[in-house]
């Protein structure tokens, strides 16, 4: 009787431990599970987080470059929906904006970018660069020439932001040329993730 008893209690023990095992097995899974929760809520915030981070940079970074190209220019030539053309400086002291003097602004609607236009005579002799630096009349139509000098070589484009959807200039002047202030609006995305970036700036010759 007392073998057999002793038999019963290390089965019952045997019984237990393997219902705690189980347990034990299932308690870690749900532990394993609140943890890979956990974890992949923190990496989503993270990411988000990053996103956000890139955006405001990108934005901090179009707003400078704007900035700086208003403050830095003479004087605002045209301006259209999705452009806008500087009179930078006038180097040759001629009172006439010449090749080397002028930068356009432009967002293309179709590859959504932001893109800088410069004169680059790199590679030229001095009386090349005099030949090629053409000079107009402040009564020209520098739409329509910065449009034609950006298709050659020595009018490059360098891209100051990709995702553009649209920049917005307002100017303090009917008349372009008269303008003084320029005040910007860039936006980006679309929905929830459409974002804007504003700054306004006064050109060189008020500063």
């Amino acid at each position: 009787m007392t073998m057999k008893h002793h038999s019963h209690q290390s089965s019952a023990r045997r019984g237990m431990t393997v219902v705690e095992l189980l347990l034990g097995i299932a308690g870690t899974g749900i532990v394993a599970s609140a943890i890979a929760a956990m974890l992949s809520a923190v990496s989503y915030g993270t990411g988000d987080r990053n996103d956000m981070r890139s955006q405001l940079v990108r934005q901090a970074s179009v707003t400078n470059r704007l900035t700086a190209a208003v403050r830095s220019s003479l004087k605002i030539l045209a301006r259209g929906d999705d452009y806008i053309v500087f009179w930078m400086h006038d180097d040759r002291a001629d009172e006439k904006p010449n090749i080397s003097e002028l930068r356009l602004i432009e967002v293309n609607a179709s590859s959504k970018t932001l893109t800088s236009y410069e004169a680059d005579f790199s590679g030229m002799t001095e009386d090349q660069k005099t030949a090629a630096d053409t000079a107009y009349e402040l009564s020209d139509n520098f739409a329509s020439i910065t449009t034609t000098l950006k298709s050659s070589p020595t009018f490059p484009g360098t891209l100051w932001a990709k995702g553009v959807n649209q920049v917005d200039f307002e100017l303090n002047a009917s008349d372009v040329q008269e303008a003084t202030l320029v005040a910007f609006t860039i936006s980006w995305g679309s929905g929830s993730t459409a974002h804007t970036a504003v700054g306004t700036a006064a050109l060189r010759s008020q500063v």
